[in-house]
């Protein structure tokens, strides 16, 4: 397996190559940092868990996430924190 991929799975889960072809990343031991670029992130929009805390920081009014089946929708500037094990999705 990819050192780099290893290292994300490490802090996302089981994710494959071609769900992050849109993704810039950038990660260094226990931290990640991963940046929709040229359009969706395909893993986001799956339902998954992290085996790490996941914050999002939100650019614009349109990011909206599933938990169970409550919606959340971010505002800008706003952080959204995911404990990890909660299964969630990113709404395109």
């Amino acid at each position: 397996m990819d050192a780099a991929l290893d290292n994300i799975k490490k802090l996302v889960g089981n994710v494959e190559p071609g769900q992050l072809r849109y993704v810039d990343s950038f990660v260094a031991g226990p931290v990640g940092l991963f940046m929709p670029v040229g359009g969706e992130c395909y893993y986001a929009l799956s339902q998954h868990s992290h085996p790490s805390y996941m914050f999002v920081l939100s650019f614009d009014e349109q990011t909206r996430i599933m938990l169970g089946e409550k919606i959340i929708a971010a505002r800008h500037g706003e952080i959204l924190s995911i404990s990890p094990g909660i299964f969630h999705r990113e709404l395109p």
